[in-house]
């Protein structure tokens, strides 16, 4: 399997992330930007909220999509949704989810605080994406 990253004459460094495959090369899916998160926080909170089921909508399926789109287009400068929408399959569009959420640091940091058997998370540590990006409640001055 080969790493394709971008040229590093073109484009800045390439953001960290996980590994995953697409049209059998690997690419580097990095964070979601929080404009990325901003925009589709309380749609990822109900795919997490769901939790996998198999019963995939066309939102839940925009929603990944477009989420692993945004997320390499910051390495990936000329990918392009069709692109990730033809190499994402039901054999591994949760493991694609998986590897966005993990990339951002929410998934990783939900699974700290259980691990640490802590009954509510810290404030910014496994909370609701729309608690954290203040999209689940009305602005207050």
């Amino acid at each position: 399997m080969t790493i394709t990253l971008p040229p590093a004459t073109d484009h800045p460094p390439p953001i960290l992330g996980i590994p995953f495959p697409l049209d059998g090369k690997l690419y580097i899916v990095p964070p979601c930007s929080l404009a990325t998160l901003r925009r589709h926080g309380s749609a990822i909170d109900k795919l997490g909220e769901e939790g996998g089921s198999v019963k995939l909508s066309g939102g839940a399926i925009d929603t990944i999509v477009s989420l692993a789109h945004e997320a390499l287009k910051r390495n990936y400068k000329d990918i392009d949704s069709d692109f990730v929408a033809e190499n994402v399959g039901l054999e591994n569009v949760w493991d694609l989810f998986g590897a966005l959420m993990d990339a951002s640091g929410l998934l990783r940091k939900k699974q700290l605080a259980d691990a640490a058997g802590a009954g509510e998370p810290a404030p910014g540590e496994g909370a609701k994406l729309g608690e954290l990006t203040g999209t689940s409640s009305p602005l207050t001055s």
